[in-house]
C-alpha cells in the first residue's frame, strides 16, 4: 500500500511540475510579448516626439512667412498712401470719365471750314 500511495504522490508531483513548467513558460512568454510591445511604444514614442518637432518647425516657418508677406503688405500699402498723399500719383478721382475726356476733345477741335 506504501507503494501505492509513493506512485500516486509521484503522479501528483509530476503533473504540478508539468503544470508549473507551463505556467513559468507562459509567463516568459507574456514578459517576452510586453517588453516587445513597450520598444514598439517607446519607438512610436519616440517618432512622435520627432513628427510633432517636424510640425512645430513648419508652423514656426509659415508664422515668419506670413508675418513677412504682411509686413511687406503694409509697406506697400503705407507707400501707396505716402504717394497719394503727396501727389506723386493719380488716383481714380482725379482721371476724367472717358466721356468728359472724349468731350473735352470735341470741343477744342478746331472748326473745319
Amino acid at each position: 500500500m506504501l507503494n501505492a500511495i509513493e506512485n500516486a504522490i509521484d503522479v501528483v508531483r509530476k503533473a504540478a511540475r508539468e503544470q508549473s513548467d507551463r505556467i513559468v513558460s507562459e509567463l516568459n512568454s507574456d514578459f517576452d510579448n510586453r517588453n516587445v510591445s513597450l520598444a514598439m511604444f517607446n519607438d512610436l514614442l519616440k517618432q512622435a516626439r520627432s513628427l510633432r518637432e517636424q510640425a512645430d518647425s513648419i508652423e514656426r516657418e509659415a508664422c515668419e512667412a506670413l508675418n513677412s508677406a504682411l509686413t511687406a503688405s503694409g509697406g506697400v500699402a503705407l507707400s501707396i498712401v505716402n504717394q497719394m498723399i503727396q501727389g506723386q500719383m493719380v488716383t481714380s478721382h482725379e482721371v476724367p470719365s472717358n466721356r468728359r475726356l472724349a468731350a473735352k476733345t470735341e470741343e477744342t477741335k478746331p472748326d473745319e471750314p
